[in-house]
């Protein structure tokens, strides 16, 4: 019995290895209750209310996923985390400008260099669209940028400004 625990513990420390290496990303439906646990017998800690906030999904239960998001109440942004329903939960990908506390352009092409076609505030939502390499100001080295849509604007934007894609966005 007690080598059948282990196997059990080690099965459960590498699926949380392997799940923390990869992280995956959705977006809020609607309003969502966020819980202290994995299930409705838990309370909840608080309700989700802007539709396409993304998350990143840091476990699993069932059908219940832990998530991890950006909370704009406040002056600064916080990290916040509990679990919600996987019904409330979207693949369809966006992105949120992580940049303190100041407005950034979105651009033409994904160059410094080019027009600006608009402009995006801090901790604003995005539709996500792709991720591509450009050229970073002064140097030789490709940056990544990430083609999103704000509103009626579709652009580029650094991806070092943004938080809601995969290290290895497709």
């Amino acid at each position: 019995m007690a080598s059948f625990l282990r196997l059990v513990a080690l099965c459960v420390l590498i699926a949380g290895i392997t799940s923390a290496a990869h992280a995956q990303f959705a977006a809020i439906k609607a309003t969502a209750r966020v819980r202290l646990g994995p299930g409705l017998h838990y309370p909840t800690v608080y309700r989700m209310v802007p539709a396409w906030y993304p998350v990143e999904i840091t476990d699993a239960f069932d059908h219940w996923r832990r998530i991890r998001h950006l909370d704009n109440a406040g002056e600064s942004p916080a990290w916040v985390e509990g679990w919600t329903h996987i019904s409330n939960l979207s693949s369809k990908r966006s992105l949120v400008l992580v940049l303190g506390d100041r407005t950034l352009a979105i651009y033409r092409r994904p160059d410094l260099d080019s027009w600006q076609v608009g402009w995006i505030e801090p901790r604003a939502v995005a539709r996500f669209i792709r991720c591509d390499t450009g050229n970073a100001e002064g140097s030789e080295q490709p940056a990544l940028w990430c083609l999103l849509r704000s509103g009626d604007v579709m652009g580029w934007v650094p991806r070092r400004h943004l938080w809601g894609i995969p290290s290895d966005p497709p």
